[in-house]
């Protein structure tokens, strides 16, 4: 029996109904179980599994670690290997010596950039850490903390005599 026809009998006055309407509860009873089925099954229940439960990793950091001469102007980045809860993960981020940055996320939540407010200092080793806070988006913690360091370069700006930054160049020489 297809199911349009067991609802308009169910819905009918034959003197059979109350035989025809348990065929029917049997039917949208299959159904429905057959839906559930074709679409992964009812969500799971309070400890019940099936979500996500795969802590983050870290893919790549740039720069690199043990990267020198990085540039003072640099951009550091972090890629996890899913996306990430952003406002957990950005304060887990430290860096030493104390850098504030400006943290924004891209690449579907899965990276990390920290722009820092001012120029990084000249010939200094940092340390870059993302501690344990650090969650992906199904509440899944780093294992570990995860570390990577690197050295800046020199400052290699040219030193002016005299600012002419109207024209953003200057007069070297005197």
């Amino acid at each position: 029996m297809n199911h349009r026809a067991c609802w308009a009998v169910a819905g009918s006055s034959y003197a059979r109904r109350d035989a025809m309407t348990a065929v029917c509860a049997w039917t949208a009873a299959l159904a429905l179980s057959g839906l559930l089925v074709a679409c992964g099954g009812p969500p799971p229940g309070p400890g019940g599994g099936g979500g996500d439960t795969t802590p983050p990793t870290v893919l790549a950091t740039r720069p690199e670690d043990g990267a020198s001469d990085v540039p003072l102007e640099a951009t550091l980045a972090v890629t996890f290997s899913e996306a990430m809860d952003a406002a957990a993960t950005a304060e887990a981020l430290a860096l030493t010596p104390a850098v504030a940055c400006d943290v924004a996320w891209g690449v579907g939540g899965t990276v990390l950039s920290c722009d820092p407010q001012e120029a990084l200092r000249a010939n200094r080793a940092y340390a870059v850490t993302i501690g344990t806070g650090a969650r992906d988006t199904a509440g899944n913690a780093l294992t570990a903390p995860f570390r990577y360091g690197f050295t800046t370069g020199t400052d290699a700006r040219p030193v002016c005599a005299f600012d002419i930054s109207a024209f953003d160049s200057c007069v070297f020489g005197l």
